[in-house]
């Protein structure tokens, strides 16, 4: 119980399940630790994405390659997630050669 309460970084419900020797749940999305774990996602996201805004915004069009190269330290996975949402939500395009630029036209 002492462990339960004290944990800070796994989820609860797999603390729970785990301890009934159930090891194939996936985290519950809803406890405090699965919500403290979102919040943090989700700030380190609009981070790399404020990031990304201002490298092409100095670099005034890039590639995906140089963005890569630019943010080498950023999983593959995570960066290319990020890029799709800035293109969904319009704040970046392709340009005509085919570079990402930032959105001049954004939609208020």
């Amino acid at each position: 119980m002492i462990q339960y309460a004290s944990h800070t970084h796994r989820c609860r419900t797999l603390l729970l399940l785990e301890y009934f020797n159930e090891f194939d749940a996936k985290e519950c999305g809803v406890c405090d630790i699965c919500l403290m774990n979102r919040k943090s996602e989700n700030t380190r996201n609009e981070e790399l994405s404020s990031a990304i805004r201002s490298y092409i915004e100095q670099q005034m069009a890039v590639t995906p390659r140089d963005l890569s190269l630019a943010f080498e330290n950023i999983s593959e996975k995570i960066l290319l997630q990020t890029l799709k949402q800035l293109i969904e939500e319009e704040v970046i395009h392709y340009d005509s050669v085919g570079k990402l630029t930032l959105n001049t036209q954004i939609k208020s």
